[in-house]
């Protein structure tokens, strides 16, 4: 429950904010946007985070030691937000509507019982900690930034720069900071559903707020109202359901980038509903930003919004024309000047785009990380810290063995076979194909490009006489969004064969490439499909004359109770809780707030510049090879500030790579010895004990290797709860069996 407080307090504050952001351009009240004002309000948040933290850092920590917040920009903005003059004034020019009954509730109640439902589900205690190996990874970054209240260039612990990209972590850490919560595990397993759910809400508000105000009140016309409400339910339970591509939420900032991918478009789109040239400028303006941000995610990101959202924009401005818009009052200069700066304030402020553009500057760039008192990862592996990275080379390789001609010739072919590929059967477009047999998948596609072609042409009937230029926005909404979104899913096919071509054989890089962009339609197309289908449903209803019997049932009060609690009930009775992932307990064990009190008394017993062992083991897929933590202990290993060895790479864990851990399982005593010397490894910990103590020291093992193998010893130095802290003497360390085997007598 108190993950579910979170989130409505959060949900609260960015509701504020962006309400006063939308104040100038939206009637009132029956076209509220609630969730458009949170969507809108969080991505300020977000761009704002990185365009004044890096700046005010840069004067606060040389003279004071200390540095900005993200709670600090996020009070800031709210309070530069509701205060501004400009926004409150604008409130006395809006248009009113009437203030009656609007079947837009619907959406809002629908939209605030899905959230409840996913919070709910993820309030339990056992959601505090990772899922599995990814959660494990996220969690400790989220924990990483919330600690220092920004962007850290470096591992925890080390000078050495971090290879991973941090936006997502960083938007996680802002949603968790607004919300008060202390632990981010449950903002972390949120963060696909939310961020999915947004830009489609987003959009149904929208064309509902257009529809209200080209019809007066939609009450005069329920089945349209009716029929958003079912779409945006089916969209929303869909998604409950496809955000979650497996246990471990693999790949969490992919499937949570839709909410940074669409606001380009959904900017757009809210400045032609409202018919504001401002708005629609904005989003194109964006672009160049949105990006660097996506890149700051996850560099396949940068793909979809090059083959599915421009495209989308694209259709979009040639199909719903500015005739007759107003500009929507000036802009200040300064605020131009933000939005000119914020690509290069992301850029410098994530550390994996730091490190791309740092690395061909060779030795000036090493000077300019230099500088901040950060080591770039070559100088590092130069250094013998740690084992370099051969990927950038193998991407080289690739494409220079292609040559331009069979670059030229796969990007024909790959074209070729994504116009082809709009008809077959392994594309899923749009999220409702998942449900279907292969011959569905064909019929969907095919009537959603029907529906595509129809508009088009009741669209340059409409564009003839501009009396109608209202009446014809549905059709041309419909257009735009159901051509945009065939546009680009022939794109993102084409993009998966051409990578399919150059991974043949040649790039590992290329062959990770084409993964994600196997799996890029089931969160990606699933958005832009959504788009779709409440346009389509706006456009039957455009032209459709009222019903004013039929509208007499849909306005009556029992109606509109029963519409209302259907809404908010329909998230909790569809799908249950079970539906939600839960971690994988023979894995991860969960953790409680009692094992990070354990965990917390334990710490202060450890010497800052001691190094801790917890089991772990090697994994290999493919050329990718990794250090998994083992067992109950992994689940704490993200909330500890101490110095790790084998903790996935992660920390100061990132001087130890899995050929190391494979050294220390399969070596001699001699060698484990020396390599917990020279690393001053001093401490095991390990959680589950249990009461006999003894028995489960002798029991437990890693890599098939006993603890007095480790040269752990017992007892236990310190415990607490479900937590125990065991020595580690080098001098100590006994044979393992498969060396006393291999020694013995007659072996």
């Amino acid at each position: 429950m108190q993950f579910a407080l979170s989130v409505a307090f959060a949900c609260g504050i960015f509701l504020l904010i962006g309400s006063a952001l939308l104040r100038p351009f939206h009637a009132r009240p029956a076209t509220a946007l609630p969730f458009t004002s949170i969507y809108f309000a969080q991505m300020l948040l977000w761009f704002s985070s990185y365009l004044f933290l890096p700046a005010v850092n840069a004067i606060l920590i040389p003279i004071t030691g200390m540095s900005g917040s993200i709670r600090s920009v996020v009070i800031a903005i709210a309070v530069a937000v509701l205060l501004n003059k400009s926004l409150r004034s604008a409130d006395q020019n809006r248009p009113t509507t009437n203030s009656g009954f609007h079947f837009g509730h619907l959406i809002t109640i629908a939209g605030t019982a899905a959230i409840l439902k996913v919070a709910l589900a993820y309030s339990s205690q056992s959601h505090i900690g990772a899922l599995g190996l990814d959660t494990h990874q996220h969690l400790y970054w989220i924990r990483q930034i919330l600690d220092a209240q920004y962007v850290p260039l470096v591992e925890r612990g080390t000078e050495v720069l971090s290879l991973y990209p941090k936006a997502f972590h960083l938007l996680t850490a802002i949603w968790t900071t607004t919300g008060f919560m202390d632990q981010p595990g449950s903002w972390l397993k949120l963060m696909p559903f939310l961020q999915a759910f947004l830009p489609c809400i987003a959009v149904a508000e929208l064309v509902l707020a257009r529809a209200a105000r080209d019809n007066g009140s939609d009450a005069t016309r329920p089945l349209p109202a009716v029929g958003f409400a079912s779409a945006l339910l089916l969209i929303a339970f869909a998604m409950s359901r496809m955000v979650y591509p497996n246990y471990d939420l693999g790949g969490t900032p992919r499937f949570a980038s839709s909410g940074a991918l669409f606001f380009p478009y959904v900017l757009f789109l809210a400045g032609s509903i409202f018919e504001h040239r401002l708005l629609r400028r904005l989003g194109w303006i964006l672009l160049p930003a949105t990006g660097v941000l996506l890149l700051a995610m996850n560099a396949i990101l940068v793909v979809q919004l090059i083959v599915l959202v421009i495209p989308l924009m694209l259709v979009s401005q040639q199909l719903m024309p500015t005739e007759g818009f107003d500009e929507g009052g000036g802009v200040r200069r300064w605020i131009y000047a933000c939005i000119a700066l914020l690509p290069f304030a992301i850029a410098v402020s994530d550390p994996w785009i730091v490190a791309q553009w740092t690395q061909p500057l060779g030795s000036a760039g090493d000077a300019w990380l230099n500088l901040f008192g950060v080591l770039s990862p070559e100088r590092a592996a130069a250094l013998g810290l740690i084992a370099t990275d051969e990927l950038v080379a193998e991407t080289t390789d690739a494409v220079v063995h292609a040559g331009v001609l069979g670059i030229a010739k796969l990007f024909v072919t790959s074209t070729l076979a994504g116009i082809v590929g709009l008809f077959g059967t392994g594309w899923r477009f749009p999220f409702l194909t998942d449900l279907m047999t292969d011959t569905g998948r064909v019929a969907i596609r095919v009537a959603f490009i029907g529906c595509a072609a129809g508009a088009i042409y009741w669209t340059r009937r409409q564009r003839t006489d501009v009396a109608k230029r209202d009446a014809g926005f549905a059709s041309r909404l419909t257009a735009a969004l159901t051509a945009g979104s065939v546009i680009g899913g022939a794109a993102q096919i084409a993009t998966f064969e051409f990578a399919n071509g150059l991974s043949i054989g040649r790039s590992y890089t290329f062959e990770l490439l084409r993964n994600y962009c196997e799996i890029a339609p089931s969160h990606v197309g699933l958005v832009a499909g959504s788009f779709a289908l409440i346009a389509v449903i706006y456009w039957a209803s455009d032209s459709a004359p009222p019903i004013p019997r039929l509208s007499k049932v849909f306005v009556h009060p029992a109606s509109i109770v029963t519409f209302l609690a259907l809404a908010a009930a329909a998230p909790f009775t569809l799908y249950g809780t079970t539906d939600v992932v839960e971690p994988d307990k023979s894995f991860w064990a969960p953790v409680t707030d009692k094992d990070l009190l354990s965990l917390r008394q334990i710490e202060n017993h450890i010497p800052n510049e001691d190094r801790v062992m917890a089991p772990a083991n090697t994994w290999g897929i493919g050329v990718e090879n990794w250090i998994i933590p083992q067992g109950p202990t992994a689940g704490v290993l993200p909330f500890s500030t101490k110095q790790f060895v084998f903790n996935s790479r992660l920390g100061t864990s990132v001087f130890f790579n899995w050929k190391d851990l494979a050294n220390f399982c399969r070596g001699t005593k001699e060698h484990r010895a020396e390599f917990l010397s020279r690393n001053n490894v001093r401490w095991f910990l390990l959680k589950g004990i249990g009461s006999d103590q003894e028995a489960f020291y002798r029991k437990m093992k890693m890599c098939k290797l006993s603890l007095p193998a480790m040269g752990v010893t017992f007892p236990a130095a310190f415990t607490a709860g479900e937590l125990a802290l065991y020595p580690i003497d080098p001098s100590t360390v006994k044979a393992s069996f498969r060396e006393r085997t291999r020694t013995a007598p007659g072996s």
